[in-house]
């Protein structure tokens, strides 16, 4: 399948780095594979789901950094915490408010990728194996839909008057579509490459709620080792000394680093000439 112009949502530059370059390099295949190649990409940085507004500002300097040294086109949507707060606010929980989550960033990713004449939409979502696949794709399929002149009529939940939402959108040559495409095998690599650049990687995944679930996570796997580390002991298996510190057996499988995201959640450096530094919008008639 051949793109003209192909934006792609960004939730971090972590996630953002092998998923950009599988896409850049003409490697990346949609589910039903079909590959994938474009001639122009724009990266979209739209997360109103990150809190509090430190870290969103921490996030967000870091991915507009890394978009001006690699000459990556990259628009920076406003932050609008309140519209999660409010597509949120009727169930906080697993799976709930992901699914909200989605359909918020996807849906305002999907208004300016059809106001700027663009004919498909994808995300850097995917590449977390914490994230929810089947729930991305489907509001990703729905945000697309929505789209359309005639589906913008009479909604009031895209951060501006219908009218003005569906009369600013300029028609693509074909409808806006949704690729949905799997990036999970370069989630490791992706992560490293972070690290091996001095990258800030995130230990949450964004929202106040995922940071408290995954402080409870880290708890429960210390307090975990901790009690391997006693029962070996009380089982006559000594302890190995690791400098001052005596630890047990643990189960490797126990392990994750303490800057994965939970559960179900999600989430380089070389020389170049120094390119324009990426642009900053206000979300598509969000005033």
């Amino acid at each position: 399948m051949r793109v003209e112009h192909l934006v792609m949502h960004a939730c971090c530059t972590p996630c953002t780095i092998k998923s950009y370059e599988r896409l850049a390099s003409g490697r990346a295949i949609t589910r039903e594979g079909e590959p994938v190649s474009a001639s122009r990409i724009t990266l979209l940085y739209y997360n109103p789901n990150i809190a509090p507004a430190e870290e969103y500002e921490r996030r967000r300097d870091a991915w507009v950094a890394y978009c001006a040294r690699q000459g990556i086109e990259a628009v920076e949507l406003e932050y609008e915490p309140q519209l999660w707060e409010e597509a949120t606010a009727a169930d906080l929980q697993v799976p709930g408010r992901c699914r909200q989550c989605y359909a918020l960033r996807l849906g305002r990713a999907a208004a300016w990728a059809a106001q700027h004449g663009a004919d498909a939409l994808t995300t850097t979502l995917t590449i977390s194996p914490y994230q929810m696949s089947e729930l991305i794709a489907e509001e990703g399929q729905k945000a697309v839909l929505a789209m359309s002149p005639s589906s913008c009529v009479g909604r009031d939940d895209l951060g501006a008057p219908p009218s003005q939402i569906a009369s600013s959108i300029t028609a693509p040559a074909a409808p806006l579509r949704y690729l949905d495409i799997d990036f999970s095998s370069d989630y490791r690599a992706s992560q490293n490459a972070a690290r091996a650049a001095g990258i800030y990687v995130q230990n949450y995944c964004g929202c106040l709620p995922s940071k408290r679930e995954a402080e409870e996570q880290r708890a429960q796997r210390r307090a975990a080792r901790k009690k391997t580390s006693v029962g070996d002991d009380a089982l006559g298996m000594p302890p190995v000394e690791l400098g001052s510190t005596s630890v047990g057996r643990v189960d490797p499988s126990a392990e994750r680093p303490e800057n994965e995201p939970v559960a179900s959640f999600s989430a380089e450096q070389s020389a170049s000439p120094a390119p324009p530094v990426p642009t900053t919008e206000s979300a598509p008639d969000a005033h």
